[in-house]
């Protein structure tokens, strides 16, 4: 890094030389005769067969670097889970930690929080990746919940779905459902009611649904007097795309909660 700091000052004075023509109508002839007598004499300055073997030589170690790091990536990043008590499962192509699916694709890393896709992030080392996952985590728990008022948001959306004919015998399909509760929670929002317009629109992504619908049935699927029943899908609703999947939340044995239909029954007994 030394070697490729040491043509810095020639590159900067050329950037800054250039950065010139980007406003050649406010420069008199003059002033362009100057920026391209300092061009040239920055390019003069640079031996370019130099630098490109400093940066081949630099491109070479980071690569080294990077593929060492790839290389532990993985176990190093369960092994941070483990140290720190955060939920995690291994399996054989990937993992689960906390309420995320983790798979590994070269430097990508891919989170899926049920069955969407939640985040892609580009990170090499194992313990910076950790942070960042758990970071995620907060960001989704951190959502305001209070159980009975999304309990109340559901029965609305699924009230809404009815007099639309969006449901099936009262049944309402799990993805026709989540759109209509973005619609409901807007309908006890009062700075959206106030003013419907973009900026006082609250994005509720379907990642964050998914995590919302998990944790209340972590308690339980009864709220009140009230039952909030799912339906389990065949594979042909699957195959389909018709069916949601909610997240493992404390990463479990990795089972999760794949759901087609969504209603709600009055609790008996």
């Amino acid at each position: 890094m030394s070697n490729l700091a040491s043509f810095k000052k020639s590159v900067d004075a050329l950037s800054r030389a250039l950065k010139s023509f980007g406003q050649e109508q406010s420069l008199t002839l003059g002033e362009r005769d100057d920026a391209l007598k300092e061009a040239r004499q920055a390019c003069a300055n640079i031996d370019l067969a130099a630098l490109i073997q400093v940066l081949d030589d630099e491109q070479e170690r980071v690569a080294q670097e990077l593929e060492q790091a790839l290389s532990s990536r993985r176990e190093t990043l369960l092994k941070a889970a483990r140290e720190q008590s955060f939920p995690h499962k291994r399996f054989t192509d990937y993992d689960y930690l906390g309420p995320f699916k983790v798979s590994y694709k070269g430097r990508m890393v891919l989170l899926e929080v049920g069955s969407e896709r939640f985040d892609r992030i580009d990170e090499a080392d194992g313990a910076s990746l950790f942070k960042l996952i758990r970071q995620r985590a907060k960001d989704l728990d951190d959502a305001p919940f209070v159980r009975e008022v999304f309990f109340q948001t559901l029965k609305d959306a699924i009230r809404f779905a009815k007099s639309t004919g969006q449901d099936q015998n009262g049944q309402v399909p799990i993805r026709t459902l989540y759109p209509l509760v973005v619609l409901a929670r807007h309908s006890r929002s009062e700075s959206f009611l106030k003013k419907p317009e973009q900026r006082s629109f609250d994005d509720y992504p379907l990642p964050q649904f998914l995590y919302d619908l998990a944790r209340f049935g972590r308690d339980g699927w009864r709220c009140g007097e009230e039952l909030l029943r799912t339906q389990t899908p065949n594979m042909a609703t699957i195959s389909q795309g018709k069916t949601l999947m909610l997240p493992a939340l404390a990463a479990q044995d990795g089972s999760n909660h794949r759901i087609a239909m969504l209603w709600i029954e009055k609790r008996e007994g």
